[in-house]
């Protein structure tokens, strides 16, 4: 199995990115939806952390 990514994860680029879209007027349905992509990528990320270390 290959190792992760997680050193090249650039969490400053993603608040940013967040920073500008909440700076706009949004609707509810789009910031659910956010909401749950940023959950899901989380999850995503947390899974593949635990398969690496063998969990």
């Amino acid at each position: 199995m290959q190792p992760s990514n997680a050193n090249k994860l650039k969490p400053h680029k993603l608040l940013n990115y967040f920073e500008s879209l909440l700076s706009n007027s949004l609707d509810e349905v789009f910031i659910r939806r956010i909401i749950s992509a940023v959950y899901f990528s989380l999850f995503n990320y947390w899974s593949i952390k635990n398969i690496c270390k063998g969990n």
